[in-house]
């Protein structure tokens, strides 16, 4: 039996340069950071539920989505990324594993994960629902 308990999913608020971002935080391991797409989360989702038995899976609502607060200044994926590079250090994860859930945009994900690949994150375009 293992003595590492696997956190219950709950959500909290992470807030980088004024900007609230609410998280949905939960499970077990190292961080497993999930970008959402153009639809934004409803919430913990079952997929989640079965990534979270190896991974602590954090994943957070983009600015202007949900409950988050705006980022104004934000004007395309670089910022977005940009943005997640601070997130990331305000919520102490290091350098987590990243998964972009969101298939829209080919060109997106390529500058996210390039952006995001340059401080030594290992980053998993999301090819179909877990």
């Amino acid at each position: 039996m293992s003595i590492i308990r696997r956190m219950r999913p709950h959500g909290e608020t992470i807030s980088v340069g004024g900007t609230h971002v609410h998280t949905w935080v939960g499970g077990q391991g190292d961080p497993l950071l999930v970008l959402h797409g153009a639809g934004g989360y409803v919430g913990w989702r079952k997929w989640m539920e079965r990534v979270a038995e190896h991974s602590t899976v954090w994943a957070p609502t983009h600015p202007g989505f949900g409950a988050s607060g705006d980022a104004e200044w934000m004007e395309d994926v670089d910022d977005l990324a940009r943005f997640y590079l601070w997130w990331i250090d305000a919520a102490r994860l290091g350098r987590p594993h990243v998964l972009l859930e969101a298939q829209e945009s080919r060109i997106d994900h390529a500058t996210t994960m390039r952006s995001i690949e340059l401080m030594g994150a290992t980053v998993i375009p999301a090819i179909a629902q877990i």
